[in-house]
């Protein structure tokens, strides 16, 4: 399967002459196919904990098709992205697979949203460990 293509000018002369910046020929260039989207509900935020202690959001969502496999989770990334996104337990959401292969999710839809959503808290805690959670600074 691919996932894009690449675009090269076919004059050997006309190459010479574009050159190269310090890493790529200015005479080609790479395109992507737009990634495949998809709408789900999502059923759970969950929070992993990492090696180093750092918790992360997971959108735990009902699971959808998408190039070819079976889609159920992604990763929020951390705190600000959900704020930054709004998304909610029972939120409608577009998800796609970045690069093909990582589940993202892009957007909310807030007009599928239903009546009584509560804004996602990050946890007090740690769901392992059970000590406070210290977020640093910058």
């Amino acid at each position: 399967m691919t996932d894009g293509v690449v675009v090269k000018i076919n004059s050997f002369s006309l190459q010479e002459q574009l050159g190269f910046t310090q890493k790529f020929p200015r005479w080609a260039v790479a395109l992507k196919y737009a990634a495949e989207e998809a709408p789900t509900r999502v059923e759970e935020i969950a929070v992993n904990v990492g090696r180093t202690g750092a918790l992360t959001p997971m959108a735990i969502m009902r699971p959808v098709q998408l190039a070819g496999t079976t889609v159920s989770r992604a990763t929020l990334h951390n705190s600000d992205r959900v704020a930054q996104l709004d998304i909610r337990v029972g939120d409608t959401v577009i998800v796609r697979k970045a690069g093909e292969i990582i589940p993202e999710v892009l957007r909310v839809l807030p007009e599928l949203r239903p009546e009584k959503t509560q804004p996602f808290q990050m946890p007090s805690h740690c769901p392992v460990c059970n000590q406070p959670v210290m977020r640093p600074v910058g």
